[in-house]
């Protein structure tokens, strides 16, 4: 009665896991859809409010896809020799604004917008030790930008430095 016990047990442990062969497929599978997994977000809005500092940041269309060494898109395949995957962010017409805000909570003066309608480019290169490697071992970005319209008044000077002095003390993920 021991054996046939142990035996069931065994067979039940040999069905809840999937054979090797289509383990390694799936999990081969799921590292190919990770890599191509592409989204689109348009008309992104996004306000951060500290004290009486509203900062504003407006996206019409934000883009993440594969592509390959020449940053065109398409179907990327971690392969030897290199392991390397590349991806590309596009933003598009990026607006960031900085206003003060009044002790009712409203803003009655809008300041003009630090950053207005840039678009950018997010080049990322990962670099993995193997073809099944989930973290890379190297990760670089770099940052395009072809018309950059920067604009600070007397105003938003200081909110920015309070915005940036809260970000650098955040607790790091």
């Amino acid at each position: 009665a021991a054996a046939a016990a142990s035996a069931a047990a065994a067979a039940a442990q040999s069905s809840a896991e999937p054979p090797k062969e289509e383990s390694g497929y799936v999990q081969r599978l799921l590292w190919r859809i990770k890599n191509n997994i592409a989204f689109q977000i348009n008309n992104l809005v996004l306000k951060y409010t500290e004290g009486d500092t509203v900062l504003s940041v407006n996206i019409k269309s934000a883009e993440v896809f594969s592509c390959d060494a020449s940053w065109s898109r398409m179907f990327a395949e971690v392969a030897a020799p290199n392991f390397l995957l590349h991806k590309l962010a596009q933003l598009t017409d990026l607006t960031v604004c900085v206003d003060k805000k009044s002790p009712s909570g409203k803003i009655e003066a809008y300041q003009e917008p630090v950053l207005y309608r840039c678009s950018l480019d997010c080049r990322m290169r990962f670099t993995f030790s193997s073809s099944t490697a989930m973290v890379p071992s190297l990760s670089q970005f770099n940052v395009l930008c072809r018309k950059l319209d920067l604009c600070l008044s007397d105003i938003q000077i200081p909110m920015l430095i309070v915005l940036l002095t809260r970000l650098l003390q955040a607790p790091s993920l």
